[in-house]
């Protein structure tokens, strides 16, 4: 699977868990996911964030 691929499938299951995801997990999971100087990030890395309950 494409990189692109992956963030695509990752987005849409995203949007199948967040309502039943707490707000502490999503934003623990944003603060892996994502890099606070650039904005860039991952939903795939955010996705198995939440799905493994790792920081």
């Amino acid at each position: 699977m494409k990189c692109g691929e992956k963030e695509s499938a990752a987005y849409s299951k995203l949007e199948k868990i967040w309502a039943s995801t707490s707000a502490t997990r999503k934003t623990e999971c944003h603060n892996v996911a994502y890099d606070a100087d650039t904005g860039a990030g991952s939903y795939a890395r955010h996705l198995q964030c939440i799905e493994n309950g790792k920081k």
